[in-house]
């Protein structure tokens, strides 16, 4: 116990003197001559479905900014978004990417500093792709003349510190409409900035070479949270149903936390010996590669449904509307051609856009909220049936055999 509150109290000083520190170098620009070298800085904290979105947006800030105003464009993120970004996507070739560990970042006094001497006067333009507090620490402390944010419609779980850095960290801020998807925002930022013409799509992912032969269908039962995740009951029963209504195997992706749940549902399964599971264990590239070549991709909202999305498979994902719209469903304002929207199965409740209204999922809903705090999804995805899911299932099914 006395080691925890140690830790605690050590944690709770760095992150003081990260503020205070922030605040300082604040009040320093404000009597510092603005930079005006001809770079631009896009922090981007945010994770791998995430940067998934973005990619479009990142081809958009390159057009603007580099092609018709001759400046440099610097992206930051995350050691693992560059590596995963590096190996799946086209990035554009004029975009360079540096990384920062942004847990690190807010919770390091001496890492901060780091990071906070080597960019506060590496741009004349900064621009926050999406609210994170890390972002916006950073962003207070930039010499920058343009201090451009795109931030959430919804509150987050540090509100008070939020709310200080938030009127801290930028010139410019954009807050986009509830009810708007990533997608979307991205366009509503791009033009705001100037690319008039822009018009947010839906991601492309490089092709892969197939590494999984035959038809089959990848479920992806985890996500970061959860308050996302579908009960693994329900789907060893989608799972099975698969295998025995269209002969299809069962490829099981994600990230390494979630390796628990794909073990569970395994066991669970009759089917057992036709189901893999590749969570965690998978490279970049062959996690992309399973996802491209599947007939039927099913899962909870998380990278690998944006993965699904990028590669123009069929897919359908099992969602919550407490930040309805933001990443599922999708909506975008341009479908190009072999561009296929995700369909979402979805419970529409009046309680929808719960994190717009206070800090968490689950606001305003007693019975939600203590369902959460116990680790269970929320509500709205817990009303989702294994009926309405088959039945989503059966009709994509259905259309692409009419394509055929």
């Amino acid at each position: 116990m006395f080691i925890t509150l140690k830790i605690k109290w050590s944690m709770f000083i760095n992150r003081f003197k990260i503020a205070v520190y922030a605040i300082y170098i604040y009040i320093l620009n404000k009597f510092s001559k603005k930079c005006s070298n001809k770079n631009v800085l896009i922090i981007f904290q945010q994770v791998f479905g995430d940067s998934v979105i973005l990619l479009p947006a990142l081809e958009g800030y390159i057009e603007l900014y580099h092609k018709r105003r001759g400046y440099d464009v610097t992206m930051l993120c995350l050691p693992s978004i560059k590596n995963f970004l590096s190996d799946v996507a086209d990035i554009p070739e004029d975009l360079k990417i540096e990384v920062v560990d942004f847990k690190k970042f807010v919770n390091d006094f001496k890492y901060f500093k780091e990071i906070v001497n080597k960019y506060r006067e590496f741009a004349e333009i900064s621009i926050v792709a999406g609210t994170s507090l890390s972002a916006e620490l950073l962003s207070t402390t930039l010499c920058a003349k343009e201090r451009h944010g795109l931030i959430s419609c919804f509150r987050t779980r540090w509100p008070l510190q939020m709310a200080l850095f938030q009127k801290l960290a930028y010139s410019d801020v954009l807050i986009p409409p509830v009810g708007s998807m990533m997608i979307e925002r991205h366009g509503i930022m791009l033009r705001h900035l100037g690319l008039k013409e822009y018009k947010g799509h839906i991601s492309s992912l490089l092709p892969q070479e197939k590494i999984v032969e035959g038809r089959y269908c990848v479920i992806c039962p985890g996500a970061s949270t959860p308050v996302k995740r579908w009960g693994i009951d329900r789907f060893q029963i989608i799972a099975d149903w698969i295998i025995e209504t269209y002969d299809m195997d069962i490829h099981l992706c994600g990230g390494a936390p979630e390796n628990d749940d794909a073990i569970q549902l395994i066991s669970l399964s009759h089917h057992s010996n036709r189901i893999f599971n590749h969570v965690g264990k998978t490279t970049f590239k062959d996690w992309a590669s399973i996802v491209q070549y599947a007939s039927l991709v099913v899962g909870n909202d998380s990278a690998t449904l944006h993965i699904a999305a990028a590669t123009h498979r069929k897919c359908i994902c099992i969602t919550g509307i407490y930040d309805k719209f933001q990443f599922f469903p999708y909506k975008v304002e341009e479908l190009r051609k072999g561009e296929i929207l995700p369909t979402t199965v979805i419970v529409d409740k009046s309680c929808a856009y719960c994190r717009t209204k206070g800090y968490f999922a689950g606001y305003g809903n007693k019975m939600c909220k203590a369902a959460i705090a116990k680790g269970s999804c929320s509500l709205c995805i817990s009303e989702i049936s294994v009926d309405m899911v088959k039945s989503a299932i059966e009709k994509v099914m259905v259309q692409s055999l009419v394509r055929m």
